[in-house]
């Protein structure tokens, strides 16, 4: 084992087990940061323009205070 992994080891130990939380976390931080949520991301938002632009009945005329909305909670979500 090389000194690195064992300090990386020690440091886990001192810390206890992780809760749930802190697991569903880095789960939400692993999945939100990859490539691929981004441009998933990226068809959702533009999407959700074209498609309020183009209707008939809009849900969320411009500025997009619903789309907004929901790109905040996101990124609130992402920074804690």
């Amino acid at each position: 084992m090389k000194e690195g992994d064992k300090n990386n080891l020690s440091r886990m130990a001192l810390s206890g087990p992780r809760s749930f939380g802190d697991k569903a976390s880095d789960s939400l931080a692993a999945a939100g940061g990859s490539w691929t949520f981004i441009i998933v991301f990226l068809i959702f938002l533009a999407a959700w323009m074209l498609i309020n632009l183009y209707t008939f009945r809009y849900w969320d005329p411009y500025p997009y205070i619903l789309l907004n909305l929901n790109k905040s909670d996101y990124n609130t979500t992402m920074c804690r």
